[in-house]
């Protein structure tokens, strides 16, 4: 009888490799964690691999459960008007779910949505929903030494619970994302208050209401030197500052976004101006400045003048600029725009009213790309424009967009424009967009009047 069949160097190589059960903790633990969903907060809602793998077999279950990273990271989704039962089930659920992350740092999120877009008083039903979000967010505080970072989409009412973050330590925390639905009244997020280590911070984002105040605001940024974004809706102090604010340099600072609004309590807009001319931002890329508060004229030309200097000293490291209401006129944009010489992607948001558009003939007509001369915004890519469209004709714009759409020596080519003013699209334009399409371009055009 002939000899077994000596194996193949495929078979014996599988052969070579350890049991599966017999693998190292460490390694299961990484090789469930790498398998996780790509989410940043995986849901703790959905049939996921998380939770399959503990259905496999006996032995999968005991080392999925013993694996606390697994179970460190999930969002919450939490119903207005949820069926019988939802809470209490979403309670249970993230307390088992917090139980077997052992003292693994947590990565957590909290989604709230609303049905409907109006927000009544706090009565009845919708009452019970916030007490029910309010719950969950005591659950959570309990853990909340061991939060990395912390995603929240909440009721403006339930905003008083995170008044336990003042508390803490929250030594671990490194990213904080807090958004508010509604404007009922509750009492603000005192940061000044919050005990935590702002230097780990990289990600911050508070667009809440009550607003922070821009105090509060300059307090993080001064403390938050590792800070790479910030997004922050903020509102003016509400007495007259005796010192300005001292210069901070945010040296990893990439993305910063300030809405600066109005106050119910009055306040001095002056503070909006201190803090621009406090910041040093060497590194940054994108910037988004919203100017949605009342000033004076005084106060305008401060804010606008100090605003402008911030973009001079970020000129060569900015790329993305977005400007909501700043009112500066024509020359003043383009004389902003010609020492910014790396923007790539450009917004200009104003009021659709003819009084306020400062987009002339003139600025248009500044980035039509000529065969000859220095380049306006060489590495302009997408343009997007809000304005009422009044002070310049459609012939300067299709004649713009069309030197632009192709790459032409050391101007970059224009990819899409989006146009959004008092005035509709005419023949002109959209018989000139068929052309543009095939060199890949995307035209967006819309209107609105207003009475």
């Amino acid at each position: 009888m002939a000899g077994p069949r000596r194996d193949t160097p495929f078979t014996s190589a599988i052969l070579e490799v350890p049991r599966l059960p017999s693998l190292p903790t460490e390694l299961w633990t990484r090789i469930f964690t790498e398998c996780q969903p790509t989410d940043d907060y995986p849901s703790l809602h959905r049939t996921m691999l998380t939770t399959a793998i503990i259905h496999v077999s006996k032995q999968w279950r005991a080392m999925a459960l013993g694996c606390g990273a697994l179970w460190a990271s999930f969002e919450i989704a939490v119903e207005e008007y949820p069926c019988a039962g939802r809470h209490e089930e979403l309670q249970q659920r993230l307390s088992l779910w917090l139980q077997r992350s052992r003292s693994y740092p947590l990565s957590i999120a909290v989604r709230y949505t609303p049905k409907t877009l109006s927000f009544p008083t706090i009565s009845g039903q919708r009452g019970e929903q916030i007490k029910a979000v309010v719950r969950l967010l005591a659950m959570l505080l309990e853990h909340k030494h061991r939060f990395r970072s912390l995603r929240l989409r909440l009721p403006s009412r339930s905003l008083s619970a995170l008044q336990a973050l003042q508390n803490g330590p929250l030594n671990l925390l490194g990213s904080l994302d807090i958004e508010t639905v509604g404007t009922d009244v509750s009492p603000p997020l005192d940061l000044a208050s919050v005990n935590v280590n702002w230097t780990r911070f990289t990600t911050l984002r508070l667009d809440v209401y009550p607003r922070i105040p821009v105090d509060d605001c300059y307090r993080v940024l001064s403390k938050a030197n590792s800070m790479k974004s910030c997004v922050m809706t903020v509102e003016g102090s509400h007495t007259p500052r005796v010192e300005p604010y001292a210069p901070i340099t945010l040296a990893d600072l990439q993305t910063l976004q300030l809405r600066f609004t109005n106050s119910s309590l009055g306040f001095s807009s002056h503070s909006f101006s201190e803090l621009l001319d406090s910041l040093h931002l060497p590194r940054i890329t994108n910037l988004d400045v919203a100017c949605l508060f009342d000033y004076d004229s005084y106060s305008e030309s401060n804010f606008l003048r100090e605003l402008k200097s911030l973009l001079l000293r970020s000129s060569q490291s900015l790329k993305t600029l977005s400007l909501t209401n700043a009112h500066y006129s024509d020359q003043e944009l383009l004389s902003i725009l010609r020492e910014t010489p790396r923007i790539s992607d450009l917004s200009l948001k104003f009021p659709l009213r003819a009084g306020e558009d400062p987009i002339s003939e003139e600025f248009i007509r500044a980035f039509i790309s000529a065969s000859k001369g220095q380049p306006f915004c060489p590495h302009l890519a997408n343009f997007r424009l809000q304005c009422h469209g009044a002070r310049f004709t459609e012939v300067s714009l299709v004649k713009m967009i069309s030197s632009r759409v192709s790459q032409t020596g050391v101007v970059e080519a224009l990819r899409s424009f989006d146009l959004f003013s008092a005035r509709g699209a005419t023949t002109l334009l959209t018989t000139a967009s068929a052309a543009w399409v095939d060199n890949g371009f995307r035209l967006t055009t819309s209107s609105m009047t207003i009475l």
